[in-house]
């Protein structure tokens, strides 16, 4: 299996607007091997590192206040680890459809595991893609949610994050 694309969004709230920063690897090319007879658990062990620098948020200033409250200067990267999966019993190789998964995410210095129960796998021609999202609270990266204009505008802690992973056979 090739580990041939990857997408990251972040999504957010303020007390005037939604926002969302993303961010695309395309092209990746790296040769996964795995000891599992499944290969859907070739997923597990995956770790894939998206630079902060290249998250777009739609609008220049957005873009740049997301990057300085990811702290981009001293911690560059977001690093997305798949820990698990949690398939159906006795579902196939072929296999496309809910699934559990359990990752790390380390986001400005701090790293925690979550239980992802919104998951899927999707088998489309040749490719195999793995996505997922979850709610988590900014605070708990201790990152502080930030505000403009002396407070009047102010991101909610809660963001949800969304991710695609994509593999194709080699």
């Amino acid at each position: 299996m090739i580990l041939s694309a990857a997408e990251l969004t972040i999504n957010g709230e303020t007390n005037v607007n939604s926002f969302s920063c993303a961010l695309r690897k395309t092209h990746i090319n790296d040769t996964l091997t795995s000891s599992s007879s499944n290969e859907l658990n070739t997923f597990e062990g995956i770790e894939i590192s998206f630079q902060v620098k290249d998250f777009a948020c739609g609008m220049e200033m957005m873009t740049e206040d997301f990057r300085e409250l990811l702290k981009v200067e001293s911690h560059p990267q977001i690093i997305v680890t798949i820990e698990e999966i949690e398939l159906p019993e006795n579902c196939g190789k072929n296999y496309s459809g809910p699934v559990k998964a359990k990752i790390k995410l380390y986001i400005a210095n701090a790293e925690r595991e979550q239980i992802i129960e919104q998951a899927s796998i999707h088998q489309i021609r040749q490719k195999t893609i793995f996505t997922g999202n979850y709610e988590v609270l900014m605070t708990s990266f201790n990152l502080v949610p930030p505000s403009r204009l002396f407070g009047a505008v102010q991101a909610k802690d809660l963001i949800e994050i969304q991710f695609s992973i994509q593999m194709k056979q080699s």
